[in-house]
């Protein structure tokens, strides 16, 4: 999930742990600094843990990549309109299924296991999204900014 507040976004760690796994998107150096040893030292209690970036590369990328559900778009779809996009989200899943069950080579089927992979990652991202609530979601965040500035003093960064 990503949030962006203040021209800074907010994006939790197993989402920039797929980004880094998955690519398929030009990622800014200062992305892999940030977060690169904390994607690969991932666990169950850190994986909801976001990161925050605020230069306008890094913004521009996480607005680019659809695969991470935006919170706000999320939040603002009434029940008819998230239930439209979680019908697509499982058509998807369904066409890709199908397809490569069907397929013999072996590059394409990586592209569609890819691809499947993503379109999973964006569905249980929106009902995760559609659980939270603003109030949890702007107490994280804060949380994240403490442990930011707190850990400034040692010359680390989102630690």
């Amino acid at each position: 999930m990503k949030v962006f507040r203040d021209d800074k976004v907010y994006v939790q760690l197993k989402d920039v742990a797929l980004l880094f796994k998955t690519g398929g998107y030009i990622i800014p150096q200062s992305v892999f600094k940030k977060s690169l040893r904390k994607a690969l030292d991932i666990r169950e209690e850190t994986k909801d843990n976001f990161i925050m970036f605020d230069t306008p590369e890094e913004l521009n990328l996480f607005k680019n990549v659809d695969y991470i559900v935006d919170f706000d778009i999320i939040k603002d779809m009434d029940q008819d309109e998230y239930d439209v996009y979680m019908m697509k989200c499982r058509y998807n899943l369904e066409k890709y299924e199908n397809r490569i069950k069907n397929v013999d080579k072996f590059f394409h089927k990586l592209d569609l296991n890819d691809k499947y992979r993503k379109e999973m990652h964006k569905l249980v991202g929106s009902r995760e999204a559609r659980k939270t609530r603003r109030k949890s979601i702007d107490s994280i965040i804060s949380e994240s900014e403490k442990k930011r500035t707190r850990c400034a003093f040692f010359n680390r960064r989102n630690k």
